[in-house]
């Protein structure tokens, strides 16, 4: 699946979520844009929320906690701050 297609699908998909804001969406793309059209993505926390926009560590992670919870991503976290992180995308 492309990247295009993977925001199309996700902006259908968000269209009735309240919780889903302008920061869940740069994050999403952002991701989006670091996943080279495929399905996982593999990066560093500090990578994304420059890419983002985002400056605080703790809205990243709560938005980041948001588009798991929703079932837009699976998320699975570095075992140490030097091994990046793996997001696999729920909207394919």
């Amino acid at each position: 699946i492309d990247n295009n297609e993977l925001i199309f699908r996700f902006f259908n998909k968000i269209q009735f979520d309240p919780i889903i804001g302008t920061t869940h969406i740069a994050l999403f793309v952002a991701m989006v844009l670091k996943s080279s059209n495929d399905s996982f993505v593999s990066f560093y926390g500090k990578e994304l929320r420059q890419t983002a926009k985002i400056r605080s560590t703790r809205t990243y992670f709560k938005v980041l906690n948001d588009l798991r919870e929703g079932h837009y991503i699976d998320y699975k976290k570095g075992g140490s701050r030097w091994e990046k992180s793996l997001i696999k995308f729920n909207v394919i």
